[in-house]
């Protein structure tokens, strides 16, 4: 099969902060925000990196004032995908992790972690384990 070539952008249209995960052979991208079809985390899917198809939003809005949707991140382990997320009105966030139903659409939350934003940029890093509770939280300065 010849090797497929490109001109930027690969997806003409609007897909912020894109997350890319291969799984089986195939690209599965993961946008920030709303996606057309009114859920969040706009997904679409590629054989190459190349062309690339909508498949729909990852997940249904939260109840609540959740305007922000930002920042996904999925992983694969163990026969479970996990949909990581930070979710939020700018002033109070929250990161989340999403366990899904299917690949394509995580619809249940399986842990929260809370943050009240103190400055624009938050370094942090956010791992699994085996039990899904093991978090590096943000240093305080």
């Amino acid at each position: 099969m010849p090797t497929a070539t490109y001109l930027n952008p690969v997806y003409n249209h609007s897909f912020p902060d894109p997350f890319v995960l291969k799984f089986c052979g195939e690209y599965w991208a993961y946008c920030t925000g709303m996606w057309t079809d009114d859920r969040c985390f706009g997904i679409l899917r590629s054989p190459d990196l190349v062309h690339w198809t909508k498949v729909g939003g990852a997940l249904a809005p939260l109840p609540g004032d959740h305007p922000c949707y930002w920042a996904p991140e999925v992983s694969y382990w163990n026969g479970t995908f996990y949909l990581y997320y930070s979710v939020g009105n700018e002033t109070f966030m929250q990161i989340r992790v999403a366990v899904p139903t299917t690949r394509l659409a995580p619809s249940s939350t399986a842990a929260t972690v809370s943050l009240q934003k103190t400055s624009p940029s938050i370094p942090m890093s956010l791992r699994t384990t085996t039990a899904l509770a093991t978090y590096s939280m943000p240093q305080t300065t």
